[in-house]
This record gives C-alpha cells, structure tokens and sequence, in this order.
C-alpha cells in the first residue's frame, strides 16, 4: 500500500531528526516500505548508519564485521531500544550520546583511536557500565560457559532482588543463599550494552593489566574496529575460574581488606577467595582505568569497588 503524500515530505521529516537519534531514525524506518526506500536509496546508506550508531556510543560485535549497519541499528533498537532497566535502552543511548560528544574533538567520526604510541596524548575512560556488570556466583567445571549467559547487570535499585534468608529445621539454623541465576539480566539479553563502545574515546586496541592479581591470557585485544563491551568481558571471562594460589590469596586480601566482613580472618579468606570469580563477587569490578599508552595501545588495569 502506497502512503498517500509526496515522498518530498517525508524526506524532509526524517531531516528534522537528529543525526544520534538512534530510536527515532529506526522506529521510523520500520514504519512503512516507502520510507524505508528513502533511506535505502540515499547516497550511501550504510555511512548514515554507521555516523548515527556511532554518535550514540554502539559498535559492532565481533561477529558482526560483515554485518550493514542499518542492520546494527535496527536490532539494537527492537532488542533493546526500549528496555526499562535503568543501565540499558534509552537510558543508555543518552549516556553513550553524552560521553561520545565529550570527546568529539578527540576522534573524526566513525574512526576510532588508534594508539602505538607511549607519547600520544589521549587517555581514554572506561564505560561506567562495567560496574554494573556482575558473574555468576559459580562456574561450571564441566561444561564452558558461554560469557552472555553469566556476565549479568545487576539489579535495579528498589527491585526485589532475591536474597539468601535463614532457615531453622531439625538440623539448626542456617543460610540458604538465592538462586544463582539472573532472568532478564543475562547481557545475552541487552546486546545494546554488548555494543556500546568500551571507552570513550573508542579505541581499536587495549592491553589490559592484572585481574585480582593474575596475568589475564588474551590481554591484548586488537581489531580494526572500536572495542565494545563484549570484547572486554571476552578477554576476562576465561580467567574467572583461575584457582588462586596461597601467594595470590595472601596479597589479595592484604590489599582488598577493607572489603571483607569484619569477622573475618586469614583462614575464612582462603576458605572464600579460591578463584578470580569468588574475588569478583566479594569486591566487584568498578572499572577499568588507565594507566598509560604502549605500542600495543593504552594500558588498562583492572579497578573494583
């Protein structure tokens, strides 16, 4: 079914959005074929999309290098694009188009940071996303779990968020700690979170320092696109189940004290603290901050709360 007015008038509709209202552009979009055609046959359609995905913070996934942007935009608006958890949907598209125009005279659009150098100038910041991300309390030691369905944001404040209650049978009293799984939470679910770009300004390479004390395997992370999210949480999520050494442990807690219950003591650390996920869920992460520029990129270490 044609639309009853001149194509003219909603070319000139669609120019009175904004070039980073990611929502608006795609809900319009979807609306009807004839206005999909005035975007599809602009001069080059992608560069629209990649400039618009680009002003609001969104990358593309690692397997997504083929991938048009219209559809990168499109997908992450109907997954995600009006997702009421305050770290994700539109809330997200508005923190992402605030840190991307902080840094606008760092980076030409849609050309990410490319740092081989100890005296360039730039000192990226990590998304504040990472310190809502948590893991599962609990690996599986038999089957590899996929990243997307244990990294997971934590819980809105206020939200009825599970908790470990006590409980007295015949045996006593004790505690039985909530279920460890995150419904709607899993970043499976929010891949907008998964694409938004890891630090602002994008960079195409990291070296990322020490996780708790442990030399992360796959710390360099370099591409020819802007890192994300997922490509942090990629690199870390093989080092979760690492068990810690007594060495590890010891200068552990010497230096993340302050985060333990007061009772506890050298033995209830050790009891507690035996791979990187248990240091994780003790003390999250809060960040990754930067520590200086290499020839491999900027250096990054691992901060928590």
């Amino acid at each position: 079914m044609a639309l009853p007015l001149p194509p003219e008038l909603f070319l000139e509709i669609r120019d009175r959005f904004e070039e980073w209202d990611l929502r608006t552009h795609v809900c319009y979009y979807l609306t009807h074929p004839s206005i999909a055609a005035i975007y599809d046959t602009a001069e080059d359609p992608d560069a629209f999309w990649a400039l618009l995905c680009w002003h609001c913070g969104i990358g593309s996934l690692p397997t997504e290098r083929q991938v048009r942007w219209k559809d990168i935009a499109t997908r992450s608006v109907l997954s995600d694009g009006f997702c009421k958890h305050p770290q994700c949907g539109e809330a997200l598209l508005e923190y992402n188009r605030k840190r991307m125009l902080e840094v606008t005279e760092e980076v030409q659009p849609c050309q990410p940071l490319v740092i081989r150098d100890y005296e360039h100038e730039a000192v990226p910041e990590s998304h504040s996303i990472f310190s809502h991300i948590r893991f599962r309390r609990y690996g599986d030691l038999f089957h590899a779990q996929n990243v997307l369905k244990d990294a997971h944001l934590t819980y809105p404040s206020g939200s009825d968020a599970p908790k470990s209650r006590t409980v007295t049978d015949i045996w006593g009293t004790y505690n039985v700690e909530p279920p460890d799984d995150y419904p709607g939470m899993y970043l499976a679910e929010h891949p907008m979170v998964q694409r938004s770009f890891a630090t602002f300004a994008p960079v195409t390479s990291m070296l990322m320092l020490n996780l708790c004390g442990h030399t992360v395997r796959g710390r360099l992370l370099m591409g020819g696109r802007a890192l994300t999210v997922v490509d942090i949480l990629n690199a870390m999520h093989p080092e979760l189940d690492h068990v810690l050494n007594m060495d590890e442990v010891r200068e552990y807690v010497d230096l993340h004290a302050q985060c333990f219950p007061k009772d506890w003591d050298y033995r209830a650390a050790f009891r507690t603290l035996r791979t990187i996920r248990s240091c994780l869920n003790v003390c999250p992460l809060e960040r990754l901050e930067h520590q200086e520029n290499t020839e491999f990129g900027p250096a990054f270490s691992f901060v928590q709360a």
